[in-house]
């Protein structure tokens, strides 16, 4: 098939190779109700635009992605036929990258898929009475992992991200179909966008963590965390830093993979920070995708700064056994207020506290980019 090659409604066409369209859609008129021979290995990868020919109408989509075929109708009422043509595609990404707030009312989504998500569109306003919609899910290609049909809800957002999902599940009726395999049919909607399935029950997440936790050991940190369960998990990126804000890849932890039993993993990072050391784990998928499990933070005081006399009267001293570039202090009283601070002398360390009043204060030593230590001191 050329460019500028036309298959014209009314004629059967048989593919016996893989067809590759490099631009453009492929259109077909919603009469074409059969799509033969649409299997997980044979199905549209990209757009496909449906023209609408009768007032009510049923669309079938047969689309799929990365060798999941997913059957995906849209369901048009109208009281008198209105022509339309509608657009739809499924995306084999997680639906968390559409950035989308996920509603706590009227009913709590817990999650929304990882896995895959739809884009229906039209060419033009809404402009039918009302219209349907059929998601199918099935444990071919990514799989969907639907484990709990009666918590499976499905979602809608504006095309574009970075707006709100809504349930549009029916609430009686349009029970999805089967555990692994099977079907949901979204209530009467007005408007079409971007579809996902959301979770109200216990269908799983990606990755469930249980606990992530660092500690200090021969002046080694040791990170552990634990997973209750795992889906297409490629591996663990674990991630250091010395101010919180600016993080080097320390290392890597490949998982289980797909697992429904508790994992245990663990780390070793021995190229400590002298004061604050944070730890940040991020889970990657197979395809790719990547999520945020968390930040920790170890304290970590390496080699010995000497900070005398203590208590102190006037002057305070510190040695160093070696030095930091821009070496600062700040002194806080029992409240937290910062009550002295400045930039050490690289001759002398010398602080001048003499003005400061009788009782407790706390010595914090920072670099130009991180905390160094901290003391606990006491004006006579």
């Amino acid at each position: 098939m050329r460019s500028g090659d036309l298959v014209t409604r009314d004629t059967v066409n048989s593919l016996i190779h893989e067809l590759v369209l490099d631009s453009g859609a492929v259109v077909i008129d919603s009469q074409a109700t059969s799509n033969v021979g649409a299997t997980p290995s044979s199905y549209i990868n990209g757009p496909v635009s449906i023209v609408t020919s009768q007032a009510n109408d049923t669309l079938v989509f047969p689309i799929g992605k990365d060798g999941s075929y997913r059957d995906t109708e849209v369901i048009i009422y109208n009281s008198t036929y209105v022509r339309d043509t509608l657009k739809a595609e499924l995306f084999h990404s997680s639906s968390d990258s559409l950035y989308n707030t996920i509603p706590s009312s009227p009913e709590a989504i817990l999650n929304v898929s990882d896995v895959h998500w739809w884009r229906v569109e039209t060419k033009s306003t809404f402009l039918h009475d009302s219209a349907r919609v059929k998601l199918s899910y099935s444990p071919d290609g990514s799989g969907d992992w639907i484990t709990d049909p009666l918590g499976l809800r499905m979602m809608l957002a504006p095309i574009g991200g970075n707006s709100s999902w809504t349930n549009i599940s029916p609430a009686r009726g349009s029970i999805p179909t089967g555990a692994s395999a099977g079907y949901i049919y979204s209530d009467a909607i007005t408007s079409f966008g971007e579809l996902t399935f959301g979770n109200a029950s216990t269908n799983p997440l990606p990755v469930e963590l249980v606990d992530f936790s660092v500690r200090l050991a021969n002046k080694k940190a040791i990170l552990n965390w634990t997973t209750a369960s795992e889906i297409n998990s490629s591996h663990f990126d674990v991630f250091h830093s010395k101010n919180g804000e600016e993080f080097e890849l320390a290392g890597k932890v490949y998982s289980a993979g797909n697992s429904s039993n508790i994992q245990a993993y663990s780390f070793m990072h021995d190229e400590l920070n002298n004061g604050y050391n944070y730890y940040r784990l991020i889970q990657i998928d197979h395809d790719g995708t990547s999520e945020d499990l968390g930040t920790r933070v170890l304290w970590y005081q390496g080699q010995e700064i000497n900070v005398y006399p203590n208590p102190f009267f006037e002057e305070i001293r510190i040695d160093f056994p070696k030095r930091y570039p821009g070496e600062l202090y700040r002194i806080f009283d029992s409240t937290g207020r910062v009550v002295l601070s400045g930039r050490l002398d690289p001759n002398s360390s010398m602080i001048f506290g003499a003005e400061l009043l009788s009782g407790h204060y706390t010595l914090v030593l920072e670099s130009e980019d991180h905390i160094i230590n901290r003391f606990t001191l006491f004006k006579l």
